[in-house]
């Protein structure tokens, strides 16, 4: 730290903006250290009596199963990839940062135009109706590719996923 502020001293206007960019990637590194380590958020969303209770009054679990996650698809990322807007464990005591939703279309740009263009985005749109996400129909933690028998949108399983919300 030493060297930063020397350089800072030596750069006179230029220097706190050098110093600012420098904290906040020393910081970044720390809060992107703690989230990489998908063990720290496992040590409580492995139990299975984690919840919440929606806004709508509904109790949702936020257990997640090691060996779903560990199958998805998406087993190779850290939990902070996908729910970024958690940078440590204060999410638990029920701050705002909890309540954030994960947007897929950061990585899955041409899924979510596909989306835009079909019937479900369009009654979300006219907020008149609850319209399907893509946890809906892919899941949550324990997404698997399309052509995976598993999968809740392989073929075989289409029914099932659609008739949780379709069901006449």
């Amino acid at each position: 730290m030493k060297w930063i502020f020397e350089k800072t001293q030596r750069e006179g206007a230029r220097g706190p903006v050098f110093f600012a960019v420098v904290l906040w990637a020393v910081l970044m590194g720390v809060t992107s250290a703690w989230a990489a380590d998908n063990s720290k958020c496992f040590v409580c969303h492995r139990e299975e009596s984690l919840s919440k209770v929606d806004e709508q009054g509904k109790k949702v679990s936020l257990s997640i199963s090691m060996a779903d996650y560990k199958g998805s698809i998406h087993a190779g990322l850290s939990c902070s990839d996908c729910h970024a807007q958690i940078r440590d464990d204060t999410h638990a005591r029920g701050t705002k940062q909890a309540a954030l939703k994960v947007d897929c279309a950061v990585c899955h740009r041409n899924a979510e135009k596909e989306y835009e263009r079909g019937l479900h985005s369009k009654l979300a749109e006219r907020g008149t109706e609850r319209a399907a996400s893509c946890q809906d129909c892919h899941g949550k933690h324990n997404i698997r590719p399309s052509k995976d028998p598993q999968s809740q949108t392989n073929l075989s399983n289409s029914a099932r996923t659609c008739s949780r919300c379709h069901s006449n």
